[in-house]
């Protein structure tokens, strides 16, 4: 988290660590009889973040990056024995006049999703048929947002998400792929509509167009690919944000999306809703939100309707004379699609987890660090077949030697952002 600064500072946080700890399940191997032989393993870890914050009267600007390398001991089968990923976030804005804002995002990840962690923010999906693989992801958008009254902002969105694979390890016989599994563009216009001092209301428009590069039958881990997905969606919702405390918002949405899963097929209407809280204090934030509506839970097994709930914390829980003492990262999740393409129509992916990352002081530069991070994935077929699962527990434990500025920038190895406000400045 980037804890306000004043105008016209420039901010610099970051860390050096080496952890050591134990991963339940490093990836499975799926063997002739279709059973599930799971990979544990001892590791250690060297990694290091950076923040990096310009807020000046006109603009601001926010980096961060992270870069992660293990080196395992095989507690059980042997296997090629390290792993690697880093990413990298950028947001920035800057004010053409008083009433117009330009607003760029970008995350990006790269490497073994074996090395990603869930307060990453950029870690993909584990599919529980083909566990070793290395991605990358880029998502990113630009927002032009201007009042065009007291009361109304319009605000006008594009963006894309990517997501493709470098090198994978498939089951014996089975499909492999790599290059673009996940194209999506998509353009949003919305008008912001303040009603009182404690109430926004935004009516927004959202239009996306969505190719899979590779799409696996999953009724049978060893099916053919059935190739390229293309399909569209359009979506209208009706959002309302209520301040109701100084630093917490409420948040609410209803509307309906129109799909086309896949060109020349089926079309369907499904219902878009979202319940949500921000909590936004000067050392950390706090965001919850549950939600149904057209998505993936993983590019490879295709869209349909997504039902999902998360929560993540960010920032310094400890107040007063201890309020450096401890920074922690948390997250919760879960989600499920129900698949509406091809073969796989009516599968289902269903995914959760768990991710807390915690650095203890010891000293003004050395802090204990400790975390956790749990991962589950289940692809459940349609008809008969079996559902296949995968399940990954990690805890590690280390040394870190972190250094901030004045504004207690948190040092920690994440591109995790809170949900935003319309309450909180762009």
């Amino acid at each position: 988290m980037v804890t306000p600064l004043h105008p016209g500072t420039t901010d610099l946080a970051g860390q050096v660590a080496i952890a050591q700890g134990v991963d339940s399940n490093v990836f499975q191997t799926t063997g002739a009889d279709g059973s599930r032989l799971r990979h544990p393993a001892a590791f250690t870890s060297l990694e290091s973040s950076a923040v990096f914050a310009i807020r000046g009267r006109e603009d601001s600007s926010d980096v961060r990056l992270f870069a992660r390398a293990l080196q395992y001991e095989p507690l059980g089968p042997d296997f090629e024995s390290r792993a690697a990923r880093g990413g990298l976030s950028y947001r920035g804005s800057t004010r053409l006049d008083r009433r117009t804002t330009f607003i760029t995002t970008l995350l990006g990840s790269v490497g073994s999703l074996q090395a990603a962690r869930g307060t990453d923010a950029a870690a993909s999906v584990i599919d529980p048929v083909s566990t070793r693989r290395s991605t990358w992801n880029v998502s990113g958008s630009e927002t032009f947002s201007i009042e065009t009254s007291r009361r109304t902002t319009v605000r006008i969105l594009s963006g894309l998400d990517l997501v493709g694979t470098i090198l994978e390890t498939a089951p014996a016989g089975a499909a492999r792929g790599r290059g673009l599994d996940l194209l999506v563009l998509r353009g949003r216009i919305s008008a912001l509509t303040r009603v009182d001092t404690r109430t926004f209301v935004e009516s927004a428009l959202l239009a996306e167009r969505l190719h899979s590069g590779y799409t696996l039958a999953r009724g049978d881990p060893a099916s053919p690919s059935l190739g390229s997905i293309d399909g569209a969606a359009a979506t209208a919702t009706v959002s309302v944000a209520r301040l109701v405390s100084r630093s917490t918002t409420a948040l609410g949405t209803l509307g309906l999306t129109f799909a086309i899963p896949q060109f020349r097929q089926r079309s369907a209407i499904f219902p878009v809703a979202s319940l949500g809280l921000v909590r936004i204090e000067d050392a950390w934030t706090f965001s919850a939100l549950a939600s149904i509506f057209y998505g993936l839970s993983q590019p490879r097994v295709g869209p349909g309707p997504t039902a999902t709930v998360a929560a993540v914390f960010l920032g310094k829980p400890l107040s007063g004379p201890s309020r450096n003492l401890l920074d922690l990262i948390a997250e919760v999740g879960g989600q499920r699609t129900l698949a509406w393409v091809g073969a796989n129509d009516g599968s289902s992916v269903t995914t959760g987890g768990g991710s807390l990352t915690a650095r203890l002081a010891l000293g003004r530069s050395v802090g204990l660090l400790v975390g956790y991070d749990g991962r589950a994935t289940r692809f459940s077929p349609a008809g008969d077949a079996a559902s296949v699962t995968y399940v990954r527990h990690l805890g590690f434990i280390g040394l870190s030697y972190a250094w901030s500025g004045l504004s207690g920038l948190s040092p920690l190895p994440t591109l995790v952002r809170p949900m935003p406000s319309p309450f909180s400045p762009l």
